[in-house]
């Protein structure tokens, strides 16, 4: 797709690449590319008994009005599988052995119509974390084999607010891109996006998470990107981004300041 970052022009590409050449514009422009060979490898069954009572590590809960493997309950409550993050993590790294995978590829786990929790799954509280990126060493100069995982959120919005599509799989893999160990070091930054307090890597998702644009119709279907914030936001102006701005589609007009 063709995609415009503050009227600059950055190509006909995908949303990964496109993004590093707008966050490094004036340094790089459009002579980059973040090339991906693309597998599909055939889906990966996972089961895990689910329970209502604590603790935990899976569990089943239904909203009322939302679809998506729906139980058959007169009630039309769409079903969502919670799982505790602990729990999936092992499996996730054990389907990187199983299917020979190395350091040299990124698996991406795609989810649907299941999520993560922080810890007890039968604490809803604890609910609900959409994806996450994490590496074997967490080594800034060596992470070592490197993974995601991310929701296909076919709810556009209404069970979680700001989340369609595939908007967890671009924060999740910008980030892995700028910070594939969690630890790529930058200044002290948060109280924005999904940051409460404060964190000092350069998970350029986080701040603007739920901030979706460039919606982009594909086969009938229109994707929902999230917007990412640039490596400028994170260690101060000038930006060397885009357009003189801080994120990929301009909610960020100034750099993260010294809040933390």
């Amino acid at each position: 797709m063709s995609i415009k970052m503050h009227q600059y022009q950055v190509g006909k590409t995908t949303y990964p690449d496109a993004f590093q050449r707008g966050e490094f514009f004036k340094e790089i422009g459009v002579n980059y590319h973040l090339v991906f060979n693309l597998t599909t490898l055939a889906p990966q069954t996972v089961s895990l008994t689910a329970s209502d009572a604590s603790p935990a590590s899976a569990t089943v809960y239904h909203f009322q009005g939302q679809c998506g493997n729906n139980t058959g309950l007169t009630n039309m409550a769409g079903a969502l599988g919670v799982v505790d993050m602990s729990s999936f993590d092992p499996i996730a790294q054990s389907l990187i052995t199983k299917l020979g995978l190395n350091s040299s590829q990124f698996p991406l786990f795609i989810l649907y119509n299941s999520v993560l929790s922080l810890g007890n799954s039968a604490v809803l509280d604890n609910c609900c974390v959409l994806g996450y990126h994490s590496s074997e060493t967490f080594d800034v100069a060596d992470p070592g084999q490197t993974y995601g995982v991310a929701e296909f959120e076919g709810r556009n919005q209404t069970l979680f607010g700001g989340t369609a599509d595939i908007s967890t799989m671009t924060h999740e893999v910008g980030e892995w891109i700028n910070d594939p160990s969690g630890n790529n070091p930058v200044p002290g930054w948060g109280h924005i996006g999904q940051e409460p307090l404060c964190q000092n890597n350069l998970e350029v998702g986080d701040p603007l998470t739920g901030r979706l644009f460039l919606n982009t119709v594909l086969n009938g279907f229109t994707y929902h990107l999230q917007e990412l914030a640039f490596y400028s936001w994170f260690f101060g102006g000038p930006s060397i981004g885009a357009g003189g701005l801080f994120s990929d589609n301009g909610s960020f007009r100034t750099d993260a300041g010294s809040v933390c």
